[in-house]
């Protein structure tokens, strides 16, 4: 087998310093335009494969960053993982993907790992056990080992680190106030993720607004064991006109059971929820949603994470909040006014 070809047999074959073969391989301007272009031949001809390792040996950089996501069915962190890996790229990076199926000991694990892979940063949405138990000790070692971390959508403010998020509180208040515009009274927050950071402010926005003028009528269940028959008894016995649901697809879940049980989408109940996705954009009808920016919010993650690591930020912590916006499809589009 061929051995591989390193920067000094290529200094000298060409008969210049290590040096100089380095910064010509790097298209330094300290190096002449022949110089580069000799060094630049000779290292394709010997099918040259620079040594990233012992690069980052040298700078002390891994240039690989970590990306924990808690679940991988809802589209939301699909297209948030399409974002940070658009932009991991752009920034010469590399990007490892964690799942933590919302679990506790398998995030505390998956960072324990990062750790000893010495990955430069980690961008982070909390699982549900994080959340609900609420121990972080395994995110602060971060700070002691000079990782970089960064929080998008599920946030903890407490953890003193960057976050990147929408105002969860006050787009579901905003929805509730369109919903109330458009005649309906009985509206439901349907939450498939309970036990949430997301959650409790969606739910926070929905209580705020609907309490001013109607009952509050609020389900939390788990959306991989739907109980669909309890929905729609509790959807018969208070008369619900409405929904607004924590996530894509338990919006998806409900409407399509309110069809088979044969209610008119949007007339008879309207649907709406957090999240933006092919699922409800393709469905019949079409989901109308708030959109959260998932690809916004993975670029920006890697974004801020990269320029903490490369030191370009100031000590103090950023909270950046997304604009979202409602989108209303067909779910919410009444064919014929309410009388």
């Amino acid at each position: 087998m061929e051995s591989k070809m390193n920067l000094k047999q290529l200094a000298k074959l060409l008969n210049i310093s290590i040096s100089t073969v380095s910064k010509s391989l790097h298209n330094s301007p300290e190096i002449s335009a022949e110089t580069k272009r000799r060094v630049q031949e000779l290292a394709e001809l010997h099918n040259y494969v620079p040594n990233v390792f012992a690069q980052n040996l040298k700078t002390n950089k891994s240039q690989t960053i970590g990306m924990v996501i808690p679940e991988i069915s809802h589209q939301f962190f699909t297209q948030v993982l399409e974002g940070a890996v658009s932009e991991t790229r752009k920034k010469g990076y590399n990007l490892t993907i964690c799942i933590s199926n919302e679990s506790l000991e398998q995030e505390q694990r998956i960072i324990d790992e990062l750790i000893r892979s010495q990955v430069d940063g980690v961008a982070i949405s909390l699982s549900e056990e994080t959340f609900t138990l609420d121990k972080m000790d395994h995110l602060k070692k971060l700070k002691k080992h000079g990782i970089s971390l960064v929080l998008f959508d599920r946030v903890d403010p407490n953890l003193g680190c960057d976050t990147i998020s929408i105002n969860d509180s006050i787009n579901a208040e905003l929805t509730i106030y369109e919903l109330l515009s458009r005649n309906r009274k009985k509206i439901l927050y349907l939450s498939g993720i309970p036990n949430t950071s997301v959650n409790e402010r969606r739910k926070d926005g929905y209580v705020k607004a609907i309490d001013k003028v109607h009952t509050p009528f609020i389900l939390e269940v788990d959306y991989k064991n739907f109980p669909h028959s309890e929905i729609l008894k509790f959807i018969k016995t208070n008369n619900i006109d409405a929904i607004l649901a924590s996530d894509e697809l338990t919006a998806i879940q409900i409407m399509r059971y309110l069809k088979v049980k044969r209610y008119n989408i949007p007339d008879e109940i309207s649907i709406i929820g957090f999240s933006i996705g092919n699922l409800g954009e393709h469905y019949l009808p079409s989901l109308s949603a708030i959109d959260q920016k998932a690809e916004e919010q993975g670029r920006c993650a890697v974004e801020i994470l990269i320029d903490r690591i490369e030191g370009k930020l100031q000590t103090e912590p950023l909270a950046i909040q997304l604009e979202a916006n409602i989108i209303h499809r067909e779910s919410t589009l009444m064919k014929k006014p309410i009388k």
